[in-house]
């Protein structure tokens, strides 16, 4: 049969639901060699034929094919032909070798292309010649892996979107990693309305609260849409009602902004406007707007048009032409429109401003005369006058460069004034500066429209501090230049040019100035203020002046020792001296104010008696030249220092400049900073540290710095510098470098270059380094190798820095839905549950964990039945997973589809049966307990109870036995627990960690771990309650009545009690004993202690045998009535049941204890579950067949209850066995529920046996009763015959007597 006709006679199949296939292999399992040409999914045979030809062709598609093949391959480009079979991966198709590289391939070669993939997920294609990763559209391919784009990350050979925490089937978000964040329409995540942060949001906390204005935003305070409807986004915070609507912040709520009043443009609230809407209108203060003068309006003033014009003479109106009021206030209105001049008064020009209407006599003049009415003539106004009412009252000037009533005229260099002089000037046709007429603002001064401002007030226009080197000193503002006028440059001790000393400014010798030259700068405005700070030679000199066109401006000068400051103020010079002198070799701090109204002078803080010039600013000019240390004619020149000049555009506050002594760090008067300048001579220098002047060396050519530096470079480290300015060095010390002009020492993670006198940077990964070839300490996570540098630790990389290495895992399911997650390095640790989150339909759900290897494990989640068809499980690390290589588990979630299938829902209908079944087996444990224990109390005969508990406990043993039971069985035993009944006081005792886990059976049968005291709670609890019982029973016998009533009850607790416990418990207590000392060892206190424990209660178990054994022998020999109830009086819980005819009659607990002893023998050594069951099948049938033969029960019910009992018993493990024999050890759930009858069978047995027994019982008290009260009656009748007898013999002695 062809491969055709295989293919057309398989039946139709027909998928549906889910499914998964793989090509090559299934998951884990292995995979098949082999290779493939082309894989295609048919819909039908059609399709099939259309690439496989039934022909037989004779072309090669490949190279290297055989002679012919049958069938040919269909290519839909190269036609029908065929293919190579060449296996081997040296060589090519048609078998030609690949080369040099042909001992290392794997998947062959194309010419000398290797075709090996080195990409990590085994997915390659050949590209543009190479062999690259089959990667997504957006990701980069290379040789071994995908690059995705920022903000993805490359798994399961896509590029996933770092912004998601699940996805959907193709790979979009789902739901979002951010808090407030959800997918957008192009399934990545953003920021919810009225949450901002980065696009995508890749953190938990990426998005943050917008303003509460903000319906969405892009950062904290700035919307970008507001809530409010009716309001738009404020460039600073939040949001702003629109024009027209006014609300209360916040605007919060859809309707927080509200319409104005109709007339509003704008409103603070909802009848007063604050602009309105029509553009000649002004709010009204009660509601709304009104028409401005000169308006009218007929309508609402709902539109910008609203206020119509008067008549252009009314001053208001109701119309567009009859005036309420007239604008000439000499006027009236008229009926035909507008207004006329009253009758008295005559119009002069049109009324359409006041003053248009004058007296009628006035009016027969002309333009430019008055009527006088001394003369009854015309007569002429003033020169400047156009027109007046008087030879002083001028009603309009000719032009506007005039002032006052008469029109007098301006100074010429004023456009507008308020009186002659130049400093009266209101308008310029320039610019206005402190009331004068300017081509330019002065220095400090900006231009805004045509006056001057001062365009910062805590700076001033000029500041010269005197440190920088040569002949020419920079004003530290406004770059002037203050040069030196002298032939001579050369500096020397005795140079008498100007220049700078190291702490003191600069010196003047007394025979040179500083010159500079104002050709396009002004530096005084009318008010100003000059700061200086000298220390002179002699007591007198020129300290500052100015001068234009050969006429002195200003002269600031010692004269006598006291200060005098001189100005031209409006051609003349006004002088002001101090009245405090200053002494020849301190320093002194003088400050000079001067305002229109006032000049001061104040000497080192105390002011002088001002001098106050008559509203007159001070005209500086251009083109202008300032000397400082001489006059103008460079003849009184001052000798001695200046430290700072500064000079303001407005008056300066004095605290900022100056401190007197109680301020001062030793001196009289100080800077501001509290320090006190120097007071040395030219050739001394000042150490600051002692603080005394000390002599320069002979060497140094001019003043120096200290005793070993000549230079007065600011800084220490330099040997050359272009100024004495801290940022002026040129050249630095060995071990600094210079940047920006200043010396800086290598940074710690430099070293110095001897050889190109920089600073260069250490190797990477270096704090701080000899050299280029030496570290001495490393950054975080690297550290030093031999070659003393830096590499980065195990487990990082160096990328800038040493980054952390991190490494993926990958997610296999199988259709059991247990999870294989595969890392890509060994793990350095056994990886512990706690580390990893499973979230299934985005719920978190538990999970168990198995290692496999270092790199594999197995997690298996605890799922429920509410899972969807398509559910994925995603895997994520909650701690650090750090691999052998310290490489650190990438923070993503690991996805993959688990299997839902019709066997999982089935899994999980039986978990559900089985859950019903343990329920129910709880409430029968419960209620038949209680029946037990009820029948019990009631009949003063605990055999019910006690044969329900050991009926319940062979039930149970099933469990412990190497077959797997069916989930159902398994769970109905579970809830038959009797012990968990048991109150629990337990935990709050004895601690229960440090044990060894367990077996899982164990661990569900409430046995966790190996420790002795855990295991054995409910018998240990059981002993604490009984022995309670016997303290109170104790206590109680104080009162007499109860001492009689409850003797049988302490007498039973001597031997009875202990005898019966020992048997109850005997099963339990041998195999936690067992166990316990099985898995124990000695490596903790805990262990050491439950050892022992175990030790004990197995020497226990085994004492209470051989006391069985002896109770046994003994009782045999015994004869004598009364020695035997003796014995059984103490040990009659062996023989109390059975019948006193022979040793024979008392072998039932003799089974009792072998089949216990048998099965946690064969717990601990017999593997075949079915052997195990054989045994348990092979007592249940030998204790029957006993007590049929030998009839040992004295009660004839209690024997039919064991003998049927034992073969329920004996049902239930043949049950089990036939379905493990049958069922290829896999126990159905038929054969559960068979089994879970036979138990209910026995619960129903034990209750019918109580019935009967009870019923019994009460039938014998009745009849003992009636028995007693029978005999009671006949013992009194006779004693009344015998009374009755003996009087009538007293009667007849006394007769005879008589």
């Amino acid at each position: 049969m062809t491969l055709i006709e295989t293919i057309s006679s398989i039946a139709e199949y027909i998928e549906s639901g889910n499914y998964y296939f793989s090509i090559g292999g299934e998951n884990l399992h292995p995979a098949l060699k082999c290779y493939i040409w082309l894989f295609m999914l048919a819909d039908d045979s059609t399709s099939y034929n259309s690439y496989i030809s039934q022909a037989s062709s004779t072309i090669c598609l490949s190279g290297g094919c055989k002679n012919s093949c049958n069938p040919s391959i269909v290519d839909s480009i190269l036609k029908d032909g065929c293919i190579s079979d060449e296996v081997k991966s040296n060589v090519d198709a048609s078998g030609a070798s690949c080369g040099s590289s042909s001992s290392n391939l794997l998947y062959g070669c194309i010419g000398s292309l290797s075709l090996n993939c080195l990409c990590e997920f085994y997915t390659c294609v050949v590209l543009n010649s190479a062999v690259v990763c089959r990667c997504p559209s957006i990701a980069q391919a290379t040789f071994t892996t995908c690059i995705c784009p920022t903000g993805y990350t490359f798994s399961e050979e896509k590029c996933l979107d770092n912004s998601c925490a699940t996805f959907t089937s193709t790979y979009t978000c789902s739901t979002c990693i951010a808090d407030n964040a959800s997918p957008n329409s192009i399934g990545r995540c953003s920021c919810n309305d009225k949450f901002y942060g980065p696009d995508p949001p890749f953190k938990v906390d990426s998005c943050l609260t917008c303003n509460e204005e903000c319906a969405k935003c892009v950062e904290n305070l700035k919307c970008t849409t507001c809530i409010s409807s009716n309001a738009f986004v404020d460039t600073i915070k939040g949001c702003k009602c629109n024009d027209g609507f006014w609300g209360i912040a916040p605007l919060n709520t859809l309707n927080s902004c509200v319409a104005c009043y109709q007339d509003c443009a704008t409103c603070p609230e909802e009848l007063k406007c604050s602009t309105c809407k029509a553009t000649n209108a002004t709010p009204n203060i009660n509601i709304g707007c009104t028409c401005n003068k000169y308006y009218y309006n007929i309508t609402a003033l709902t539109t910008s048009d609203s206020c119509k014009p008067c008549h252009s003479n009314c001053l208001t109106c109701d119309n567009s032409l009859t005036c309420l009021t007239c604008i000439e206030s000499n006027a009236i209105n008229t009926t035909e429109g507008g207004c006329k001049c009253k009758p008295e008064y005559t119009q002069i020009r049109n009324l359409t401003e006041d003053g248009s209407c004058i007296l009628t006599t006035s009016a027969i003049c002309q333009l430019g005369l008055y009527f006088d009415i001394n003369t009854n003539q015309c007569m002429p106004c003033e020169e400047y006058c156009l027109n007046c009412t008087s030879l002083n009252v001028c009603l309009e000037c000719k032009n506007n460069s005039t002032y006052g009533d008469q029109c007098l005229p301006c100074n010429s260099s004023c456009e507008e004034c308020s009186g002659p002089g130049y400093y009266e000037c209101t308008e310029c046709s320039n610019v206005l500066l402190d009331g004068v007429c300017v081509n330019e603002c002065a220095l400090g001064f900006s231009q805004d429209d045509n006056k001057c401002v001062i365009s910062n007030s805590n700076l001033p226009a000029i500041s010269f501090d005197f440190k920088s080197s040569g002949a020419t000193f920079i004003d530290q503002i406004n770059y002037l230049q203050a040069v030196a006028i002298k032939k001579s440059r050369q500096r020397s001790l005795s140079d008498k040019l100007p220049f700078s000393t190291y702490s003191q400014g600069i010196y003047f010798p007394g025979d040179s100035a500083l010159e500079i030259s104002l050709s396009t700068a002004r530096v005084f405005s009318g008010t100003f203020s000059i700061s200086i700070w000298i220390k002179p030679s002699t007591t007198t000199g020129t300290i500052l002046s100015k001068v234009a066109e050969s006429n002195l401006l200003l002269s600031l000068s010692i004269e006598n020792s006291y200060i005098s400051f001189s100005l031209l103020l409006d051609s003349n010079f006004c002088n002001i001296k101090s009245q405090v002198s200053i002494q020849n070799e301190l320093w002194s701090h003088i400050f000079i104010t001067s305002q229109p109204t006032e000049l001061n002078i104040i000497v080192n803080t105390i002011l002088s008696n001002p001098y106050n010039p008559e509203n007159i600013p001070f005209l500086d000019f251009i083109n202008s030249t300032m000397y400082i240390g001489s006059d103008y004619l460079l003849e009184n020149y001052y000798i001695g220092f200046i430290y700072l000049l500064n000079i303001y555009p407005y008056i300066e506050q004095l605290k900022l400049l100056a401190h007197t002594n109680t301020d001062c760090d030793g001196c009289d008067i100080c800077l501001n900073t509290n320090v006190c300048i120097p007071i040395c001579n030219i050739d001394e220098y000042y150490d600051f540290t002692s603080k005394k002047c000390f002599s320069c060396s002979s060497s140094c050519d001019s003043s120096c710095k200290n005793a070993t530096h000549c230079s007065l470079c600011a800084d220490d480290y330099c040997i050359k510098c272009s100024s004495f300015k801290t940022d002026s060095c040129t050249e630095c010390i060995n071990g600094y470098e210079i940047q920006n002009n200043l010396c800086y020492p290598c940074a710690g993670n430099q070293y110095y270059s001897s050889q190109t006198l920089t600073c260069q940077n250490c190797p990477d990964l270096c704090i701080n380094c000899l050299s280029n070839t030496s570290c001495i300490n490393c950054q975080e996570n690297s550290s030093l190798n031999n070659n003393h540098l830096c590499e980065c630790n195990k487990g990082f990389t160096y990328t800038a820095s040493c980054i952390r290495n991190t490494f993926k895992a990958s997610l296999m399911v199988n259709d059991h839905n247990e999870i294989t997650i595969i890392f890509d390095e060994n793990l350095q640790s056994t990886l512990e549950s706690t580390c990893l989150e499973t979230i299934v339909d985005g719920k978190k759900v538990k999970f168990d964990l198995v290692k496999s290897s270092k790199s594999v494990y197995v997690i298996i989640p605890k799922l429920d039945g509410t899972i969807n068809s398509d559910a994925t499980v995603n895997i994520k690390g909650i701690c650090d997973i750090v691999s052998e290589n310290n490489a650190l588990l990438m923070d993503i979630y690991y996805q993959a589809k688990l299997f839902v299938s019709t066997e999982y829902y089935a899994a999980y209908k039986l978990k559900v049966k089985a859950k019903k079944a343990r329920e129910m087996s709880k409430a029968g444990a419960s209620a038949g307990v209680a029946a037990a224990l009820g029948f019990s109390f009631f009949n003063l005969d605990p055999t019910s109870f006690f044969d329900f508990m050991n009926t319940a406990e062979m039930f149970i043993a099933a469990f412990l036995m190497n077959n797997t039971l069916n989930l159902v069985l398994s769970e109905f035993l579970l809830g038959l627990r009797i012990g968990d009944l048991l109150p629990d006081f337990y935990d709050y005792v004895l601690p229960e960690n440090g044990g060894i886990s367990m077996p899982e059976k164990f661990g569900r049968m409430g046995m966790p771990t190996n420790l002795f005291w855990v295991n054995a709670k409910p018998e240990i609890i059981s002993l604490i309650i009984s022995i309670v019982i016997l303290i109170f029973a104790l206590l109680a016998s104080n009162c007499t009545w109860c001492y009689i009533k409850l003797s049988s009850f302490r007498s039973s607790f001597k031997y009875t009690f202990f005898l019966r416990f020992w048997l109850q418990t005997y099963f339990e207590l041998l195999l936690i004993s067992s166990f316990g000392i099985r898995y124990g060892n000695f490596s903790s206190a805990p262990q050491i202690v439950s050892f022992i424990l175990c030790c004990l209660c197995l020497m226990l178990q085994f004492s209470g045998i051989v006391i069985f054994i002896y109770c046994l022998y003994k009782r045999s020999k015994l004869t004598e009535a009364s020695q035997i109830e003796l014995f059984e009086k103490k040990f009659g819980t062996f023989f109390d049941d059975f019948k006193p005819t022979g040793i024979s009659n008392w072998l039932t607990y003799v089974f009792f204890i072998l089949r216990r002893t048998a099965l946690v023998l064969s717990y601990h050594f017999i593997n075949d579950g079915s052997m195990q069951m054989s045994i348990a099948i092979g007592f249940s049938l030998s204790i029957p067949l006993y007590i049929l033969l030998i009839r040992n029960f004295k009660n004839f019910y209690q024997l039919c209850f064991n003998l049927v009992n034992e073969i329920i018993i004996a049902g239930y493990y043949g049950t089990i066995l036939f379905g493990f024999i049958y069922g290829n050890s896999i126990m159905s759930e038929e054969n559960a529920y068979i089994c879970i009858y036979f138990i209910i069978s026995a619960w129903l047995l034990n209750l019918a046996f109580s019935v009967i027994s009870n019923i019994t019982g009460i039938y014998r008290n009745i009849k003992k009763i009636i028995i007693r009260i029978t005999k009671n009656r006949r013992d009194r009748v006779y004693r009344v015959d015998t009374i009755t007898e003996v009087q009538g013999k007293n009667a007849k002695t006394q007769t005879l007597e008589i």
